[in-house]
């Protein structure tokens, strides 16, 4: 009777009472929490049915192309988070017309980028040895030639619609960012589908279904919120000002080497495993990777709504918000780690049940994936903060010296210590020093303003 009567209060004063700017957080979380849930669920349905369509070698090439995606997708030069920091602050103070020029400039160095990018890549396609890159025999290589053409064509153009996500970030509106990837994965999934009653183990068919799906998602976005909610900043060739592409690109180009540095580290593990083991053996790895990463994924739910949050708190100077909300964050922190120790105790179960009994995955994995992921979000609790303000130059290089690091210890126990498939899981755990125990000094520097030098930039 008590909880009958006072849950529905507690639930309304949840979404009623308090900070402006804390109430906005909280619906974009809940939501997210909701509408990225069913993107996750989806995602994992998508493995089996993808399985089920192709063999292994063929689905762990696919894997390992798509690797290849996340590298690719750092192409844009931090154009987005940027354009997503300058575009927060400008909405801050209420400034329009400034937003609207960040917005249109970034648009024109991003439709530039494309085009360049796409020369560059169609020009040297058709030259590479893909089947040597990628360690396989029995797929020709004009066969994985075709497929990259595909994937990497329709990701370069996907480059130029993105930037739609990044605005909706900047609007603290990531709720709406997570809703267009639920969009994507539910077309993607009926596209997996529909190619299943048409073929069998075709790849290039596979790759085209997927590729598309997000194309139409971002065009039908785009064209929707900047005739709606996103009118009063829609961008305009006659507001394209270059002179203000300096600003974007300055704290941009930091997140892109950044972005570099942390896909050294954890998304070249794929092709290591793949040129080293096998195709095959990337399997296992990425099933625990995508069991695991729920954890950063739920993580994610929290706080991207609560980068530009930052951003406005840090313009305002409005610290005791920032103070709390960080808190409050290493205590979710804690909640899931909790909930990733069960995990890895019902792995074994879990894997079974979602792809069956003829992939295994070792406990071994599971437990230093685990740890890898824990690591990293604990770094985010922090980083959300000092991403939003954009004071990244100590991050910038401490991920350089990580990646630089990365590489030498992995093939150190690839080669020396025969450690196997591990041996890029303790790498990045190893080389992964920022996350533990830079960012929260440099957090706590910030906030007490106690900064200086290269903290402080």
């Amino acid at each position: 009777m008590i909880l009958k009567k006072y849950l529905p209060l507690f639930i309304t004063n949840y979404f009623v009472k308090g900070n402006e700017r804390s109430l906005k957080a909280k619906k974009n979380i809940i939501a997210s929490v909701f509408i990225k849930g069913l993107s996750v669920l989806l995602s994992f349905i998508l493995v089996p049915a993808t399985l089920a369509y192709l063999d292994h070698t063929r689905y762990g090439l696919w894997l390992t192309i798509s690797s290849f995606l996340m590298w690719v997708s750092l192409f844009d030069i931090g154009v987005g988070n940027g354009l997503r920091n300058k575009l927060a602050e400008a909405l801050a103070v209420k400034d329009y017309n400034l937003a609207k020029i960040y917005l249109s400039t970034a648009y024109a160095i991003m439709f530039l980028l494309v085009v360049f990018l796409l020369v560059i890549f169609l020009s040297i396609n058709f030259f590479l040895r893909w089947n040597v890159i990628l360690n396989v025999n029995n797929v020709s290589n004009l066969e994985l030639q075709k497929l990259a053409f595909i994937i990497f064509g329709f990701f370069f153009v996907e480059f130029l619609l993105k930037i739609i996500t990044f605005v909706l970030h900047a609007f603290q509106s990531s709720a709406q960012v997570g809703l267009l990837a639920l969009f994507g994965n539910v077309i993607a999934f009926i596209n997996v589908i529909v190619v299943s009653f048409l073929s069998h183990n075709n790849l290039l068919l596979l790759g085209f279904s997927y590729s598309i799906s997000n194309i139409f998602v971002l065009i039908i976005a785009t064209i929707y919120l900047y005739s709606k909610k996103l009118k009063v900043i829609r961008p305009s060739l006659k507001l394209i000002q270059l002179k203000h592409s300096k600003s974007i690109l300055n704290t941009g180009f930091k997140f892109f080497l950044i972005q570099i540095s942390m896909i050294i580290i954890f998304q070249t593990s794929s092709v290591i495993i793949a040129n080293n083991f096998g195709p095959e053996e990337v399997i296992p790895y990425n099933l625990a990777f995508r069991f695991f990463s729920m954890i950063s994924v739920i993580f994610s739910f929290i706080t991207m709504p609560l980068w530009s949050a930052c951003t406005e708190a840090w313009v305002k100077g409005e610290i005791d918000w920032i103070k709390k909300t960080v808190n409050k964050l290493v205590k979710i922190w804690g909640i899931l780690c909790l909930f990733g120790i069960i995990m890895i105790l019902f792995s074994k179960q879990f894997f079974y049940l979602w792809v069956g009994k003829d992939i295994e995955v070792p406990y071994i994995i599971s437990i230093l994936m685990f740890i890898q992921i824990a690591l990293f979000t604990f770094g985010s609790v922090y980083n959300i903060f000092i991403n939003g303000v954009g004071k990244i130059y100590l991050q910038l290089v401490s991920m350089i010296i990580s990646s630089i690091m990365f590489f030498p210890i992995t093939f150190f126990c690839i080669d020396v210590l025969h450690l196997g498939v591990i041996s890029v899981l303790i790498s990045s755990i190893v080389v992964n020093f920022y996350s533990p125990i830079i960012a929260p000094i440099q957090y706590y520097r910030l906030v007490y303003q106690k900064a200086t030098g290269i903290w402080n930039k």
